[in-house]
């Protein structure tokens, strides 16, 4: 199961430069996290990802090393995989 989060805003209110976008709560940083998908408390830990992190909850059925490498394989460029 994989989420993007979406809890950044995109601000289209009026600006001074017509046709530019203002992001708020954006990170412009490239970041995957892994949350097992037996924790009690799955949607605060969703919740509590940093606005833009790719997250993918993990199939506790099956070994979840081997799904993380599934996913990251041949991706590269990340700042930051978390556990």
């Amino acid at each position: 199961m994989t989420y993007l989060n979406s809890s950044a805003e995109v601000s289209l209110a009026a600006s001074p430069n017509p046709g530019i976008i203002s992001l708020e709560n954006f990170s412009p940083l490239h970041e995957i996290v892994f949350i097992s998908g037996d924790l009690p408390d799955l949607p605060t830990l969703i919740d509590g990802v940093k606005a833009g992190s790719e997250v993918h909850i993990l199939d506790t059925q099956s070994d979840e090393l081997s799904q993380m490498a599934v996913l990251l394989a041949g991706r590269t460029g990340f700042d930051a995989i978390h556990i």
